[in-house]
């Protein structure tokens, strides 16, 4: 920006005029230091500036910063108006000051060029004027908040000067001297002004004031300093300036004290008042009190008026002020000591106290003297003795005074004989003098020390001896003396120091002395002794000691080893006894009586005796580390030496095990052969013993040695690794010492679980089948360890039995009259304590005729003309048969009937025949025969169109609780259309009950929501696009239960904290979970169906909804059924297909009429609450099949069926005749690919009583069909 400008003026004035012209606006410039300075220079032409510095620097303006600043200074430049290019210094400083150019030459002509000068002024204004005394006067700081000091002049002075120094400053600053307000002229001397670094300078002046008078204090003077001569505006506004006052100081006069003169008497106990006054003085002294030199306080008051100080002393007289110097020191700068004035005091007081001194304890006959000694007193004092409440003679007393510095000390001596009369005597000490106060009085009691009267001991007597080790209690008592003695015991002569404290009861002393009776206490002397410091020699007395001891030692001799089976003679020695010490001798314990001899008797140490004697035997082996004792026995006392036999012999073997058990595979370490012998020296060797009793040596690993082998020993200790069952068999082990050799013999018995090393075997005679299993283990397993097992089969027409002998056992299950059912897969277990083992066997089949299932639901097959229909016969047999579709006694032939075999297992099988394109002539009756060797047989089967489904059979209860029960029931046909089922239910009652429905996809159901303890009646009607079949008559009635017990709540664990906000999260993530599963469950059945429809009515494939459909199997094998379905959800599918087959019956387009009192619930499935579930299935191990069972009822069935033959055989050995009866009518032309269908009668008469008649829309009807299950449905019966 600054170089366009500089380039606008460069051009608009170069063409005006080539002539240079600068112009200074302001060429002197006062600028105060920290503020900014600007300088302006106004140029004419086309010039090229610069800028020069008082420190020489040049600057070039067109080489400025955008900005107009200059590096790394804070100068900046700027263009105004009217040509002028400003220099702007902010924060001028003292080194700014100086000379400052402007300079420009014409561009395009250096040869043209002007300059123009300015001179910066930086003024610094000073502060505040300091002054300072000289010549002995000095400055004192102003009181605070005040700005006047004060001169202090001593008053000698003649005259005083005062220095006042104004700086730093810029220009040196000229100096006033004022008084009162008025300027002095007179007696002022100004000194050099001085100049710092930063060219400031500082002035100083010295003020004489002459004739110095005590008048002249409180003259006020002040030093200005005079900014007149600063240039404006800088010399307007107040001067600094420093004021101060004059104060000649003038001595006090001499103090005077009044309220005590000298030598007057006073009484201790009063209290006077001293008054210390001083006059004059300047400034007014201050007043201090002292007592012999001590201060006591600085408390005064002034009176400017009449310039007096005064002082109040207020004293308590005390004794100790007799003779005290009470001192008054006036002072103030004017001196150079204090002036002061004392008194002394005379007081009269009695002695405080007295004290007696002497020897208040004294033996008695001896003298003692008493002393008693006054306190200070004034007057003197006499002192008078009492002794019994009467004075002491006055001869027996000395008198003696003394004066002191408080007064006078009175003391008075007396001398005393002690007697035993005298002992706890008072002798009093009484003073005073002319004072009238409480006499000085002291009292002593005399205590007169004398010895016992008596001293004796009990608890010792000679006559009375005691047992070694019994305790001793002897007590000295001592009787009176002052003080009581202290009781000493000694033993012979010396002190016995462990003894109790003494005990002192009225004027006795006991002192026990309790010992454990040792041999030699045996006539020792213990000796008690009454020390007092009444005597010189203490009272004794003393006692002897008897004790019986027992020998003081036992030996047996000699102590060498012994040698097994060799005579020996131990000698036993006692020590000395009192009394005399019988012997007896002791063999591990037991006394011995046999090889005693050598009895002798000697005299012994403490008046004892010491008796001996030898036992002579025969050691053996066993004796090795037993003990012979001799015991030495004197009175009741006994005394035992024991001497651990060490007899030698070979190695023996004892408790070394004969077999040792050990699991294959394992270790076991730490078996212990070990054999004792002595010496303990062993070696040991390993043999293998054959059969016939040969030994082989084994070479076995130290058990430190690295690799692990089977077999280690670490001396007698043997260790196994790993063993394998080959290391079974017998050893020998043989223990060596220097006295000879040993053998054991043991077993090795490896044991292991249970195998079966073949796979079991069948064996079939005469109608009776045994399936064979052989078991490897150790130990070989019972017939209660071993068993065949088969799932869902009754095994109590089998009978185990089990053989054999070493390690192997064969299990046998004999099945007899064997049947077809009998055909399946057994399971071989056994187990011991080591493992267990199970192998399956798959029966071979027994030949067996044709068994077809003839089930209701199964006989019969729907489709819609020009669909395919599919017709199955499913059958079990062995060998597979050869089966024949007839109609009308006509075997069925041709591209019209294809045919085809689905097996599964080898005895079940199903027959499918398709028949191409339905027609009307194609309805009706189809015929299976199915043969083999064995036989054949027949059934029935009825093609027809699709049909509402027939009513389901056989409603059961299957579990009941308070508020739910899980259902079941038999499906019927299915009209040849997916069905679902409608359970309703209600309480039964006067009025007409509420009724409930809820809709299921298959049985089984879990019915909940129920009351408690409540009647309720169930039935049940099957469903399909077509139409409902009629209620299941007559309904079931159930009772609910109670409820539950509560659960008390002590028993329940309080929840933590946390657990509310973790259930809440936890329940809104399983919700959250299951809406998204059952939104994508619906979207993939409503996909499914259109899908399916789509293919229905585009294709003439053959339709799927049949029998075969409604129980057809998964990819995997497994049967499906669909999820329960509610009234909730709402299938657009359904909409279109009810529209297809009803259109323009618009009176009947509903499934459905219920009254108002009707209400439907959603299903939930099963199982409810984490019940277990109705059915279990256990997978075949090959995994082509499963099989089924149901909780809490028994049904037998093959490991093949399937859950719907599990339904199915439900209705076995059940006589039924199910019968449907409808009048066939024509059915409606506009049904598509359909024959026309008869009118739904205005009745349906198989509508359980009560329910009511349900509005079904129009649908096809079959013929009628009679059918009669045989009695006993067979196995061929299930689909």
């Amino acid at each position: 920006m600054y170089y366009l400008l500089i380039a606008v003026f460069f051009v608009c004035f170069r063409s005006v005029s080539a002539q240079v012209s600068l112009n200074a606006i302001e060429s002197e410039v006062y600028a105060l230091k920290n503020k900014s300075a600007v300088l302006d220079c106004q140029f004419f032409g086309n010039i090229d500036l610069k800028w020069t510095l008082p420190n020489g620097i040049t600057y070039f303006m067109s080489r400025l910063n955008s900005d107009g600043s200059i590096a790394e200074t804070d100068i900046k430049f700027e263009f105004t108006q009217n040509n002028i290019i400003r220099l702007s210094i902010p924060n001028v400083q003292p080194t700014d000051d100086g000379v400052y150019r402007c300079w420009g030459a014409q561009v395009d002509d250096a040869s043209q060029s002007a300059s123009v000068f300015y001179t910066l002024h930086v003024v610094v204004k000073p502060g505040i004027p300091k002054i300072s005394g000289s010549g002995g006067t000095s400055i004192e700081p102003s009181p605070s908040g005040q700005a006047i000091k004060t001169l202090n002049v001593p008053y000698e002075l003649k005259e005083a000067q005062v220095k006042c120094i104004v700086g730093p400053a810029k220009p040196a600053i000229n100096i006033k001297w004022f008084k009162d307000e008025e300027e002095i002229t007179t007696g002022i001397s100004s000194l050099a002004a001085s100049e710092n670094e930063e060219k400031l300078e500082t002035t100083s002046s010295i003020l004489t004031i002459p004739d110095i008078t005590e008048h002249m204090t409180g003259d006020i003077y002040k030093c200005v300093a005079d900014l007149s001569e600063l240039p404006s505006p800088y010399n307007s506004g107040d001067s600094p300036q420093q004021l101060f006052n004059l104060s000649v100081h003038v001595p006090p006069s001499e103090p005077i004290i009044s309220g005590y003169r000298d030598g007057q008497v006073i009484q201790a106990g009063l209290d006077i008042t001293l008054k210390c006054t001083v006059i004059g003085g300047n400034p007014l002294p201050s007043l201090t009190w002292y007592r012999n030199d001590e201060q006591l306080s600085v408390q005064y008051d002034t009176n400017e008026g009449s310039k007096t100080v005064v002082s109040e002393h207020l004293v308590y007289i005390q004794p100790s002020d007799n003779n005290a110097v009470y001192r008054c020191d006036a002072n103030n700068p004017a001196l150079e000591q204090p002036r002061s004035e004392d008194v002394t005091f005379s007081v009269q007081f009695p002695p405080a106290e007295v004290t007696i001194t002497g020897n208040e304890q004294v033996k008695i006959g001896e003298a003692t003297v008493l002393s008693c000694t006054t306190s200070d007193s004034n007057p003197k004092s006499s002192i008078t003795w009492l002794h019994l409440g009467s004075s002491l003679p006055a001869d027996d007393q000395v008198t003696k005074y003394t004066e002191s510095s408080a007064g006078y000390i009175t003391q008075t001596n007396i001398t005393i004989t002690a007697e035993r009369q005298n002992h706890n005597g008072d002798y009093t000490c009484r003073a005073a003098n002319d004072v009238p106060f409480q006499d000085a009085v002291k009292t002593v009691t005399l205590d007169v020390l004398y010895p016992p009267d008596t001293i004796r001991i009990l608890g010792i007597d000679p006559s009375h001896p005691v047992n070694e080790g019994e305790v001793v209690t002897a007590t000295c008592t001592s009787i009176d003396g002052n003080p009581l003695p202290k009781l000493v015991w000694y033993k012979g002569d010396t002190v016995i120091d462990r003894v109790g404290e003494a005990v002192t009861r009225n004027k006795t002393k006991i002192l026990e002395l309790e010992f454990i009776a040792k041999p030699e206490d045996n006539g020792a002397t213990y000796k008690c002794s009454a020390e007092s410091s009444a005597s010189a020699t203490p009272k004794e007395t003393s006692a002897v000691t008897a004790v019986y001891f027992p020998p003081l030692n036992v030996t047996i001799t000699p102590k060498t080893d012994l040698k097994a089976d060799m005579s020996q003679t131990l000698t036993c020695s006692s020590g000395s006894s009192f009394p005399q010490a019988s012997i007896a001798w002791y063999k591990n314990d037991s006394q011995v009586f046999v090889g005693i001899s050598g009895f002798s008797v000697a005299d012994g140490l403490y008046g004892g005796k010491v008796t001996s004697s030898r036992y002579t035997f025969i050691p053996t082996s066993s004796d090795n580390g037993l003990t012979v004792a001799c015991r030495a026995t004197s009175g009741e006392i006994s005394r035992t030496m024991s001497l651990p036999l060490n007899v030698l012999h070979k190695p023996i073997f004892s408790g070394a095990v004969a077999v040792i058990d050990v699991q294959e595979g394992k270790n076991l370490t730490g078996t212990d052969f070990s054999a004792q012998g002595n010496p303990a020296d062993i070696t040991y060797a390993w043999f293998q013993v054959a059969a016939d009793g040969t030994e082989t040596e084994l070479t076995l690993e130290a058990k430190r040695d690295g690799a692990l082998s089977e077999m280690k020993v670490e001396g007698g200790v043997l260790n196994l690794h790993n063993v394998a069952r080959a290391r079974s068999g017998a050893y020998r082990v043989k223990a060596t010492n220097t006295e000879g050799t040993t053998s054991h013999d043991f077993e090795i018995n490896v044991q292991y679980g249970a195998g079966i090393p073949n796979s079991p075997t069948q064996e079939y005679n005469d109608g009776v089948l045994k399936l064979h299993c052989t078991i490897d283990s150790n130990p070989p397993v019972t017939l209660s360890q071993a068993k065949w097992t088969r799932l869902d089969y009754d095994m109590a027409r089998a009978t185990p039995s089990i053989d054999g002998e070493g390690t192997e056992r064969t299990i046998t299950l004999t099945i007899s009259g064997v049947v077809r059912e009998d055909v399946g897969t057994f399971t071989c277990e056994a187990e011991n304590a080591f493992g267990i083992v199970t192998k399956e066997y798959t029966v071979t089949p027994v030949p067996f005729q044709p068994v077809i299932d003839k089930s209701p639901s199964v006989s019969k097959s729907a489709a819609q003309t020009r669909e395919n229909g599919v017709i199955k016969c499913t059958l079990d047999a062995y060998p597979q048969p050869s089966v024949v579709w007839s109609r009308g006694g006509t075997e069925l032939a041709g591209e019209k009937y294809q045919q085809s075999t689905e097996t599964e297992g080898q005895i079940h099988f199903s027959f499918v025949l398709t028949v191409v394109s339905v027609g009307e002539e194609d309805y009706g009756t189809y015929t299976c025969l199915a043969t083999n060797d064995r036989g054949s047989e027949t059934h029935d089967y009825i093609l027809s169109g699709t049909s509402i489904p027939d009513p389901p059979t056989d409603l059961e209860v299957l579990n009941m609780t308070y508020d739910s029960a899980i259902l079941t029931w038999v499906p019927g046909f299915n009209g040849g259309l997916d069905q679902f089922f409608t359970v309703m239910y209600f309480i039964p009652g006067p009025e007409a009950p509420v009724r409930l429905y809820a809709d299921v996809n298959a049985p089984p159901f879990t019915l909940t929501g129920l009351q408690a303890k409540s009647s309720y009646k169930i039935t049940v009607q099957a469903t399909n696009e077509l139409g409902s079949s009629a209620f299941l008559e007559p309904p079931v009635s159930v009772t609910t239960g109670a409820y539950p017990p509560v659960t008390p709540s002590s028993t329940t664990p309080a929840p933590r904290p946390e657990e509310p906000m973790f259930i809440i999260i936890m329940v809104l993530a399983v919700v959250g979970g299951l809406l998204l599963i059952v939104t994508t469950v619906l979207i993939c059945v409503f996909v499914r169906r259109r899908r399916r429809r789509k293919s229905s009515e585009g294709t003439d494939s053959v339709s799927q909804t049949n029998t075969v459909e409604l129980f057809g199997t998964n990819h995997d094998g497994s049967y499906y059924n669909d999820d329960v379905k509610s009234y909730s959800t709402y299938d657009k599918g359904l909409d279109d297909d009810y529209s297809k087959h009803y259109e323009g019956d618009n009176s009947n387009n509903h499934i459905r009429d219920v009254t108002d009192d009707a209400t439907y619930i959603s299903p939930r499935s099963v199982p409810p609450n984490n019940q277990p579930p109705p059915w279990t299935r256990s997978e075949d191990p090959l995994g082509n099949s499963g099989t089924y069972g149901r909780l809490h009822q028994s049904i037998a069935s093959l490991p093949t069926a399937s859950t719907d033959q599990q339904y199915a055989q439900l209705v076995r050995n059940v006589d039924r005749s199910l019968r449907y009866t409808a009048q066939p009518v024509e059915r409606p032309a506009f049904v598509r690919g359909r024959p026309s269908a008869p009118k739904a009668p205005g009745k349906i008469s198989n509508i359980p009583n009560g329910l009511g008649n349900p509005l079904t829309p129009d649908r096809n009807y079959s013929p009628i069909v009679s059918y009669s299950p045989v009695q006993d449905i067979t196995r061929g019966d299930l689909v």
